[in-house]
């Protein structure tokens, strides 16, 4: 059984996406990483994901939590967004079911401290149950 959460990455914009993974590849993470909203869809389908990272895919970062949330209720999600303002996040949490909000401007640090709270929030990953 291997206990390593998967976390998914999804965004549209390819320098994020590899700035991102690039970020997590030293945490002990089965890291996942697309493009397309699609194809967020058919691998939240087809296996466990922990973690959905959001970054403003076409299919908008909404719409494809929801979705995530449809296949996977106990899938965690953190949207990346280009807000700052730490009162304008609050709003985004309460009206969005994600688990954090981290801005564009990110500190390498501070996004892989929020990651690993917001998984320490379960007892077992998800990923653990496939070989």
């Amino acid at each position: 059984m291997n206990c390593q959460p998967t976390v998914l990455i999804v965004g549209d914009e390819c320098h994020i996406l590899n700035v991102l993974s690039g970020t997590l590849r030293s945490e002990n993470y089965r890291l996942l990483t697309t493009d397309s909203a699609k194809t967020a869809v058919d691998i939240v389908n087809s296996r466990p994901v922990d973690l959905v990272i959001a970054d403003r895919p076409v299919l908008n970062n909404c719409q494809l939590i929801q979705i995530v949330r449809l296949i996977s209720p106990r899938t965690q999600c953190i949207i990346c967004g280009a807000t700052d303002s730490p009162r304008d996040r609050k709003v985004e949490l309460k009206n969005r079911e994600i688990e954090a909000l981290i801005a564009k401007s990110w500190n390498r640090d501070d996004l892989k401290q929020t990651i690993r709270v917001v998984l320490a929030g379960k007892t077992k990953p998800l990923s653990s149950h496939w070989s």
